[in-house]
């Protein structure tokens, strides 16, 4: 159990997770920009690197901030994850903005500009593809995951359903039967008297059907 907590910890440092493409999971993450942006890597090196250097009280503070957020996350099967670990945002943002400005403040006095312009451009291009994949790809890619499409799939096999004796849903989009349920407005009562239900291995209801489906 202690080197599952171990590895399930680690997983948050991930490069993959943190600048690539993030959370694996589609609902809390666009799978093509990572928690953090590229921008934000050499600066947030910069900024440990010069917490841990000046021997800021500031760089002890975040460091147990974070290593504390990340042990209640790190109990679970999903690792890393991105809304687990929301409350450590603030540590990555302080680290990386302390960095910025130590970078900048050893920049010498007549490259300060171009430096400016350099990082912005880079940050523009940043922010640019994220809205782009966000607004473009990811709705196109990644709408079942948001179970787009459920209530008009319901509405259709409701109007057809006299017409056969039994009804096969797949379950690779999730769980099919609560839309039923909900959409229908099928009684509670009636259900849990035909469902088709079992606990699985980890103890939780999978539930397989119920009435003709």
């Amino acid at each position: 159990f202690a080197q599952s907590f171990l590895t399930h910890y680690f997983d948050h440092f991930k490069g993959k997770f943190l600048f690539i493409s993030g959370d694996v999971n589609p609902r809390l993450s666009i799978q093509e920009v990572g928690e953090l942006y590229l921008w934000d890597l050499p600066f947030l090196l910069a900024g440990v690197y010069l917490l841990i250097r000046r021997r800021e009280k500031a760089g002890l503070i975040l460091a147990v901030w974070l290593g504390i957020v990340l042990l209640p996350a790190s109990t679970a099967r999903e690792t890393p994850h991105a809304l687990r670990t929301l409350s450590s945002l603030p540590t990555w943002q302080i680290t990386t903005a302390y960095g910025f400005f130590g970078v900048y403040s050893l920049v010498k006095k007549r490259w300060k500009t171009i430096f400016l312009l350099l990082a912005s451009c880079f940050l523009f291009l940043n922010i640019f593809y994220y809205l782009h994949m966000y607004w473009v790809h990811y709705p196109r890619d990644w709408s079942q995951e948001w179970q787009y499409g459920y209530k008009e799939m319901v509405q259709y096999v409701s109007s057809i359903e006299g017409d056969y004796d039994q009804i096969v849903v797949t379950e690779a989009m999730g769980r099919p039967y609560i839309y039923f349920l909900f959409y229908q407005k099928y009684p509670p009562q009636k259900f849990w008297q035909e469902r088709k239900a079992s606990r699985d291995w980890w103890g939780l209801w999978e539930v397989n059907g119920f009435g003709k489906y």
